[in-house]
């Protein structure tokens, strides 16, 4: 039977903002709504705890399990979205795919094959699971899809058989990502969303070592506590709607596109010798990033209350 639970760090029932998961605390309820444990470490939690439910506080998002690890079509992921919907699943008719973000936010880079936290690895397998967010280059043809063996965003075909998890509920609708959703001034873009306060004007390219050095040793518009963005956080500034190559949006940085350099490096990193990052002329990501001798596009980021 699918089983259900969320991610939390944040332990303050009452304080409903979002936050970027990071696979902290978690409160861990039992089907009658009693709290069992509100200080367990999501990375170390034992499968047994996984007879209940975890509610995330950081976002607010519910996921959708199942021991199965059965694989779809698109067309058939959006019918057992529907079968849950219709079966009233955990008391809700709100399920739905989860955008590219929400699904990343489970995934654990410092882990592989699968690189989620340690809770769900019993749960999702080393292969492509479905998003909702359609492929606008292919005109529909391909879908996006995380890869949980390293944790990239990939556009596969509708036909091929991926795992899929459902989500409801969340405190943010993360999938509006339109100019309205930040603030703008004073050489900073703020996302009001995800509470993340970016670099607007842009940086020469750097190496990842040349640009932690940078960062670590520079004030930018008033501020020194700027770093390199995690994979998560890049990944909110990539609105995949965009059917233009433009996924980027040039109206928040009107100086994004001004070269052509395609890759926009994150902070993690792989084997030591590679730091992920997503290339924005496509959108999709990797851990494509020569750490010490390739120069890169660096989007610097802090976070804001």
């Amino acid at each position: 039977m699918p089983l259900c639970y969320r991610l939390v760090r944040n332990l303050d029932a009452a304080n409903k903002k979002f936050q970027i998961p990071s696979g902290g605390q978690i409160e861990i309820f039992s089907d009658s709504g009693e709290v069992i444990n509100i200080n367990a470490d999501l990375t170390k939690t034992s499968s047994a705890t996984l007879q209940h439910c975890l509610i995330d506080l950081q976002t607010g998002l519910h996921y959708e399990k199942s021991k199965s690890q059965k694989k779809y079509t698109f067309d058939e992921a959006l019918k057992h979205i529907e079968d849950l919907n219709a079966n009233f699943y955990d008391g809700k008719n709100t399920w739905r795919l989860p955008t590219v973000d929400e699904l990343r936010f489970i995934v654990d880079y410092s882990k592989k094959s699968p690189a989620v936290f340690e809770s769900f690895a019993p749960y999702i397998d080393s292969d492509f699971y479905w998003t909702a967010e359609p492929h606008t280059l292919t005109d529909g043809a391909r879908v996006w899809a995380i890869f949980f063996g390293y944790g990239c965003a990939v556009p596969i075909e509708k036909n091929q058989r991926c795992g899929c998890i459902a989500v409801s509920e969340g405190y943010e609708n993360l999938s509006d990502k339109s100019d309205a959703r930040y603030t703008v001034g004073n050489g900073v873009v703020i996302d009001n969303f995800a509470k993340l306060m970016w670099l607007r004007d842009e940086l020469p390219l750097m190496t990842a070592p040349e640009a932690e050095k940078y960062l670590a040793e520079t004030e930018l518009v008033g501020y020194r506590d700027w770093r390199l963005p995690g994979m998560k956080e890049l990944s909110t500034l990539i609105d995949r709607k965009a059917d233009n190559r433009r996924w980027v949006s040039q109206n928040l940085f009107p100086k994004f596109y001004d070269e052509s350099f395609a890759f926009l490096v994150a902070r993690e990193t792989f084997n030591g010798m590679f730091n992920w990052g997503i290339n924005h002329m496509f959108a999709y990501d990797g851990y494509y990033a020569d750490r010490l001798r390739g120069k890169y596009k660096i989007k610097p980021v802090r976070g804001v209350t």
